[in-house]
């Protein structure tokens, strides 16, 4: 009898348990809805085991035809919290340190937004290219202000460093010219030392445009190894028929310590 008393009150409490869990409200997310830059956060390649996180990019018109007058470079933009129904307004203002001039260098649209039912958008900004260009780089400073929509105070447990400081989650930085730069994804390891010289020769010995290295990692590139090999070749003959490439400074052309394997 006792046993069968036990049961009976072990079922009555599970029973209460159940009861009180179906009253119980389900959490929800409940707090502020926070903007911020994606690459800085998720990277600009999550699915490799190196995403690169960064919070500035080079762009040069270096690297497109005389008749390219503009470029649209798109910035993703992401929301930490829910959708919502309706198109959100994004507050993004030019920061005062930008060197490059608005409407003159750049515009960015009036209205900006994520759009309803997404915490996925982009912000367009319109590059012109300009005679002065040729001169010098610009800076296009970027930020993500709180407004009726959005915080901009992102806690994440991460960091992620950006050279000798940390890579900003509101502020981005683009910096253009119409001269070929340091590209971003430039091989060190297998190109060496970055030159203007060496990049040109690499597509005019190869018989390709001048690679776009900002947006394209060529360690990606299934025709990496064998372009690296022609390229070594042709450094290698030119050298021993005593006529070797040289740099603008009067240096020996080099490769980096990978190149030894091809």
């Amino acid at each position: 009898m006792k046993k069968i008393i036990k049961i009976i009150m072990m079922s009555f409490t599970v029973a209460l348990t159940f009861l009180s869990c179906g009253n119980d409200e389900i959490m929800t997310y409940e707090g502020n809805d926070v903007i911020y830059y994606k690459w800085a956060v998720e990277g600009v390649n999550p699915q490799f085991f190196r995403p690169y996180y960064t919070d500035s990019t080079n762009i040069t018109f270096a690297y497109e035809l005389p008749e390219v007058e503009e470029l649209v470079f798109d910035i993703p933009i992401k929301v930490q919290g829910t959708t919502r129904a309706f198109d959100r307004e994004v507050n993004v203002v030019v920061m005062e340190s930008s060197t490059a001039q608005r409407d003159v260098h750049f515009s960015i649209p009036a209205q900006i937004a994520i759009l309803a039912d997404s915490i996925n958008g982009n912000l367009p900004v319109t590059l012109y290219r300009t005679e002065d260009m040729k001169m010098q780089s610009f800076s296009i400073k970027l930020a993500l202000q709180e407004n009726e929509n959005f915080k901009n105070d992102l806690m994440v447990t991460t960091t992620h460093d950006n050279g000798e400081r940390l890579v900003s989650y509101t502020e981005f930085e683009i910096v253009v010219s119409d001269i070929l730069l340091h590209p971003k994804f430039w091989p060190t390891n297998y190109l060496g030392a970055f030159s203007t010289k060496k990049l040109y020769l690499w597509a005019e010995v190869l018989q390709v445009p001048v690679p776009d290295w900002n947006s394209v990692d060529p360690s990606y590139d299934s025709t990496f190894s064998a372009s690296l090999s022609v390229f070594k070749q042709y450094l290698t003959i030119q050298e021993l028929r005593g006529t070797p490439v040289l740099e603008d400074d009067g240096s020996l052309m080099e490769l980096g310590p990978y190149a030894a394997y091809y």
